[in-house]
């Protein structure tokens, strides 16, 4: 890319041969080395590969953590006892005062 797109025909950049993949058979190198037209496509095939290769080293570590987060979670819960008799207890709770605040009320939540 970098070979086709200077300015200076007669620079050696313009005499390496990879850009000339491109061109049309049949068709002559030459005229497609101050084609405008040519170096757009050219740009803008690049911007386009580029941006969806970004976006796959993104969205590849984005899986990545969520995968390392989902192994936490199951790690965490190995010894989680799943047994039917799980209940789940609400008892009314006062916290107790303070010099700076007043009684509060509330619920306390308790898994057994």
């Amino acid at each position: 890319y970098l070979h086709i797109m200077t300015d200076d025909v007669n620079s050696p950049s313009t005499w390496h041969q990879s850009w000339q993949n491109f061109v049309p058979r049949n068709r002559d190198p030459k005229d497609y080395i101050s084609n405008a037209n040519f170096r757009s496509n050219l740009k803008s095939g690049k911007d386009y590969y580029r941006r969806y290769r970004d976006l796959s080293v993104i969205l590849t570590v984005a899986w990545y953590f969520l995968c390392m987060a989902d192994a936490y979670v199951d790690a965490q819960l190995f010894d989680f006892d799943i047994s039917p008799d799980l209940s789940l207890h609400l008892t009314p709770t006062v916290t107790p005062l303070t010099n700076r605040s007043s009684a509060a009320f509330g619920l306390a939540c308790s898994i057994h």
